[in-house]
């Protein structure tokens, strides 16, 4: 009788299955640079399928407008065919990721506004004139 609880125990361990491996972690790559404040990267879980991210906190010139060939070509340096870490902030109002988004550690969106080429952005309504000329005079005068 005394037996009875081992042996149910010893079946039962022996029943269990090992438990699953758990997925690898989902990392993200830069596939292209829009302009200052904007990027296309893809999931490695879900290669194929590029999401369009805003990044959180910046506004950066429109890449036409004076300031945004240098704002897009920084961005290009900083984050283009490079892994990225997101942080999320939901979808903005054109449905892209609203994300902060950092490589190797280092803040893209700070990175861009100690360099002059972006100016703090939040949501609500902008100038893209009055940002290209705030950026243009930092770039000038800076």
């Amino acid at each position: 009788m005394r037996a009875w609880p081992v042996i149910a125990l010893a079946i039962l361990a022996g029943c269990s299955t090992p438990p699953a491996k758990p997925p690898p972690p989902v990392t993200w790559h830069c596939t292209r640079v829009i302009d200052g404040d904007t990027i296309v990267a893809e999931r490695s879980d879900r290669p194929g399928e590029p999401e369009h991210i805003r990044l959180y906190g910046i506004d950066a010139p429109e890449h036409n407008l004076p300031g945004g060939p240098e704002a897009t070509a920084e961005m290009r340096i900083l984050a283009d065919g490079k892994q990225i870490n997101l942080i999320s902030h939901g979808k903005d109002k054109y449905g892209r990721l609203l994300d902060e988004v950092s490589v190797d550690g280092q803040d893209l969106s700070q990175t861009m506004l100690k360099k002059g080429l972006a100016v703090p952005y939040y949501g609500g309504k902008r100038d893209s004139k009055q940002v290209s000329e705030t950026v243009e005079a930092g770039l000038t005068h800076g």
